[in-house]
């Protein structure tokens, strides 16, 4: 199984692709966190702060807070609210690659 990682801007509605891993692992989730602080379209658009909204992995939120912290960032875990923003994004996809069958 592969699994991709986006980052959604619930505000602007762009989605970033950070990366497609092979595995959940820890340090998987831990690496794309810091992918997305490290991105350049991320580092020019975000905002002085910003919160990542995540569905799961709260046993992770300390490390996933040393990541985000130097870049004014914070984590909260919910699955709804994760819903809510990312779905539109994922109804999008679903049609593009329905549209390449």
């Amino acid at each position: 199984m592969v699994y991709a990682f986006f980052a959604v801007d619930a505000f602007d509605g762009y989605a970033i692709n950070l990366d497609v891993e092979r595995d959940l692992s820890p340090e998987t989730i831990l690496k794309n966190v810091y992918f997305l602080c490290e991105h350049p379209v991320f580092s020019k658009r975000k905002k002085k702060d910003f919160t990542l909204i995540m569905e799961e992995h709260e046993e992770l939120s300390d490390r996933i807070f040393a990541i985000l912290e130097p870049e004014c960032g914070k984590v909260i875990f919910n699955k709804k609210l994760n819903n809510v923003i990312s779905n539109p994004f994922l109804e999008g996809m679903k049609k593009i690659m329905a549209g390449r069958k």
